[in-house]
């Protein structure tokens, strides 16, 4: 049994690393974030990012397979680290910015083909820095208003009204009955909410580093849009609530298509799209088979203004002819690692639907 001096040695020690911690930069806390990564100690990574947001990430209750650490699961940094342990892939550069209420680091990985980059945000909590997604930086003064199943935080009056935020609640309780999620789930999605970022085009860069129209963050199971509703987006976030325990990747076909068939695209509704799909498949524009393998959907048919109507399409005869357990049962089949999907063939893919 250790005698006092020891004790008061070892809560010493703590006292000294907690202090030195409080006061590392954060370049030095991306550095040891990275550490933590390399040597697979999520209980440590966790420790590096604002609680409020690992709380978000677990608050729906989605997770992906073999993702411990979902609240950095899109990153180049989280996606890479096998490649950085084994020297394929290094991180080349960290640069810091300071800005009045952040700090933002900048990581730049290499490997022999590609360039890519990260972005950090640090800030103060608690005496601590603490990692926090880019889009709450700028978003976090804006105002909120509640729906039955979201949180919209908005900062122009302009793109908010009534009617929307009905038509809003109203897709997702659709989808959810189209999707048969139990009521239990249903009521917890009331009670936690969405979080949906309703943007300008501008504010829409800020908040994402895109020119997009909106996005799902899968890290924190949010929207962030443009548009209200944006039923593209939602029916990406809604499947995997649905499904619970997805992995990572899914196979763009049925990713993008039922995102399409559900919820429409470029502000078209389903049922525009899906005409669109049968003229273009029976014109002979497009082929369903040319569609189904991994790069195929995105090189191989041509631009999205074909793929995603023909995927939709696609999509809505499975779910229709077949029901919706058989079409969850096929996009879980359909779901994996990227090496895994980068290895279905065209013949392949045709056979195990057939075979479910």
């Amino acid at each position: 049994m250790p005698g006092k001096k020891t004790i008061l040695l070892i809560c010493s020690m703590v006292v000294i690393t907690a202090s030195a911690s409080a006061k590392s930069s954060p370049v030095d806390l991306i550095k040891e974030y990275i550490s933590a990564l390399k040597a697979a100690d999520w209980k440590t990574a966790g420790k590096f990012w604002h609680p409020d947001f690992i709380a978000r990430s677990k608050s729906l209750g989605i997770t992906f397979d073999n993702v411990p650490v979902k609240f950095d699961c899109a990153s180049n940094l989280f996606l890479s680290i096998e490649a950085i342990k084994s020297g394929q892939a290094n991180i080349d550069t960290i640069t810091s910015a300071q800005y009045p209420e952040y700090t933002e680091i900048q990581l730049r990985l290499a490997n022999a083909s590609d360039t890519v980059y990260d972005y950090y945000c640090f800030v103060s909590f608690n005496g601590e820095m603490k990692i926090v997604p880019r889009y709450y930086i700028h978003s976090k003064d804006w105002n909120t208003v509640q729906t039955g199943f979201t949180t919209i935080h908005y900062n122009n009056d302009s793109l908010i009204n009534e009617y929307a935020l009905e038509r809003t609640d109203k897709f997702i309780s659709d989808i959810c009955n189209l999707l048969r999620i139990p009521k239990s789930r249903v009521a917890q999605l009331e009670q936690n909410k969405i979080d949906y970022y309703l943007c300008t085009e501008e504010e829409m860069r800020l908040l994402t580093g895109y020119n997009a129209h909106g996005l799902t963050n899968f890290q924190f199971d949010a929207v962030i849009t443009r548009h209200l509703p944006h039923q593209h987006e939602l029916a990406h976030l809604l499947i995997n609530y649905a499904l619970e325990n997805v992995p990572l990747y899914t196979l763009p076909v049925f990713q993008e298509g039922f995102a399409v068939s559900s919820g429409g695209r470029w502000g078209k509704t389903p049922e525009v799209l899906m005409q669109l799909a049968y003229i273009m498949i029976n014109q002979g524009f497009v082929k369903i088979e040319d569609l189904l393998g991994w790069d195929d959907f995105y090189k191989k048919t041509g631009p999205p203004e074909l793929t995603y109507p023909a995927g939709g399409i696609f999509n809505r005869f499975i779910l229709y002819n077949y029901g919706i357990h058989i079409y969850k049962k096929l996009y879980l089949e359909f779901s994996g690692s990227e090496q895994k999907l980068k290895l279905l063939t065209v013949p392949k893919v045709k056979r195990q639907i057939t075979e479910i």
